[in-house]
């Protein structure tokens, strides 16, 4: 055979291919086709995210038991635990040498105590709420008082301690946002899972299922804060909507397509034949089914998406992009991405139907570190004029008993996720900051599927600061999918080998139900 020859090669790889199948077909007892070519799949898998059998589906939380949807707000910068959702007053005051926790910060200029005063609050700081897995008493800190003065807020409030080992930020955000360390193939975000979940019930859907809201200029994209918007192993068709705040042209005019002008029918219609014609092109020759071509399916998706520009650009107008200003603690912020972003996860909910929205809060200033809670220096001066501001305006933006605000939250519709890359020290980082530290945080659930009946404390942190019983991020992560109906061990999800507990996919769900949920099945 002539090496220069590729018409000679392709022929003999043909013929050996061809007498290699037979041969495999002779010699493993297997029929050979009956035609030439591959012959037509015969299992059509079913929607993505539901349980394999009714063992599983049992575990998963019943209908009647789940939100219509969820909104995760994520305080980028990592919020400290001991003056916030988990202080303990005994713990720390003891030894001024090491870990003080609540007491870190409790004398002298620039105190908790004095900001707290400047800052225009009365009474008591703290606020009783309930007891830890030691059961040691649990308080609510100064900055989350806009929470914890609403008793019906309190009263169906779910504190989960956390623990893991990423310290920096581009390794803490990934983990934290999806359950799994950066560099995983199956790494994404819950706003991915849901999307394809519903996405694949329900294909005639024009808006999303999901969204994730970035802030612009907050130093997320050099910190992997992102990460929350990442598909894994997902088709494309899997992506929620990205929409960046305080761009220079808000998502709403870039929709538009302003520059096809009158074309933009002729335009949507020629991708559209050309996408048919590859997509016959790759038809099985027998039975004329339509093969496995992932890059179609995503571009066939990107473009239908795109024909549907007139439907997003109505969801979003460029109003409920603006952004205002915004004081807390005496000081002004003239971009308030905080509250934007409140009341446009709010708008997505109940006017767009999504099931999931991220929303990245990034404070009403930066802190000192960049991020909105991370308070390398003026420790009490940024994370009370952040956190108050956040917890102020989510506590507004909340219905109370009675009320039926269409463009507020309803705690028996909705549920409210406060999460958090990492905690902060229990010690000062110079002299009045605090460093990174997810030895011991928390992330907190309200409303939804938490009821009055799931309200208290899970978890504890030890004398030291350490989380001594704790969540890990893919068990929080695999519980808020329990939550939402969608059975989160699939090979491009969770695994039973990424949950401390459980031997198997029912058991490990089980645990996950009963600890993070507070619903044993």
């Amino acid at each position: 055979m002539n090496e220069l020859d590729p018409w000679s090669r392709r022929r003999f790889l043909a013929g050996s291919a061809a007498a290699l199948g037979g041969l495999s077909g002779t010699l493993a007892g297997c029929p050979a086709p009956s035609a030439p070519g591959f012959a037509e799949p015969s299992v059509t898998p079913g929607p993505w995210g539901d349980p394999a059998n009714a063992e599983q589906a049992a575990v998963l939380l019943p209908e009647s038991l789940r939100s219509e949807g969820t909104l995760e707000w994520f305080l980028s910068g990592g919020v400290s635990a001991f003056e916030n959702f988990v202080v303990v007053p005994e713990l720390g005051m003891s030894d001024t040498t090491g870990p003080q926790q609540w007491w870190l910060f409790q004398e002298g200029p620039g105190s908790i105590p004095e900001r707290f005063a400047a800052c225009g609050g009365t009474g008591e700081l703290l606020t009783s709420f309930g007891t830890d897995d030691e059961g040691r008493s649990v308080f609510l800190g100064p900055w989350v008082r806009a929470l914890a003065a609403r008793p019906d807020i309190v009263s169906r409030m779910r504190i989960v301690v956390m623990r893991h080992n990423q310290v920096a930020h581009q390794g803490a955000n990934p983990l934290a946002l999806t359950g799994l360390t950066l560099g995983q193939p199956r790494m994404a975000g819950t706003a991915a899972h849901v999307q394809r979940f519903h996405a694949s019930h329900q294909t005639q859907r024009t808006l999303p299922w999901s969204h994730v809201l970035l802030p612009r200029g907050r130093s997320v994209e050099i910190n992997n804060s992102d990460a929350g918007a990442s598909v894994g192993l997902h088709p494309g068709a899997a992506r929620p909507l990205i929409t960046w705040l305080g761009e220079a042209q808000p998502l709403s005019q870039q929709l538009r397509r302003e520059h096809l002008l009158a074309g933009s029918d002729a335009h949507d219609q020629l991708l559209e034949l050309w996408g048919r014609r590859m997509r016959d092109r790759l038809r099985y020759p027998v039975g004329g089914a339509s093969s496995r071509a992932p890059a179609l399916d995503d571009y066939e998706f990107a473009r239908s998406s795109l024909a549907n520009h007139n439907a997003l650009a109505d969801l979003l107008p460029a109003s409920a992009l603006a952004l205002g200003s915004g004081q807390s603690c005496g000081q002004t912020g003239d971009e308030d991405m905080t509250t934007t972003a409140l009341q446009l996860a709010i708008h997505l909910l109940r006017e767009g139907d999504a099931r999931y929205v991220l929303a990245m809060d990034g404070g009403l200033i930066e802190a000192n570190g960049m991020l909105g809670f991370d308070t390398h220096t003026d420790h009490v001066a940024d994370s009370s004029r952040n956190l108050s501001w956040s917890m102020q305006q989510l506590a507004a933006s909340i219905n109370t008993p009675g009320e039926n605000e269409v463009g507020k939250l309803d705690l028996d519709r909705h549920t409210i996720v406060l999460t958090s890359e990492f905690g902060r020290t229990p010690y000062r980082q110079g002299g009045n900051g605090t460093d990174h530290w997810p030895q011991g945080y928390a992330h907190v659930i309200i409303g939804g599927v938490v009821g009055t009946g799931q309200a208290g404390v899970v978890g504890a942190l030890d004398e030291t600061g350490l989380a001594s019983s704790y969540t890990s991020p893919a068990e929080f992560r695999a519980a808020m999918l329990l939550a939402q109906g969608i059975w989160p061990f699939q090979p491009d999800a969770f695994g039973v080998g990424d949950m401390r507990e459980g031997d198997t996919e029912v058991e490990a769900a089980r645990i996950l139900r009963a600890r993070v949920l507070g619903r044993p099945t």
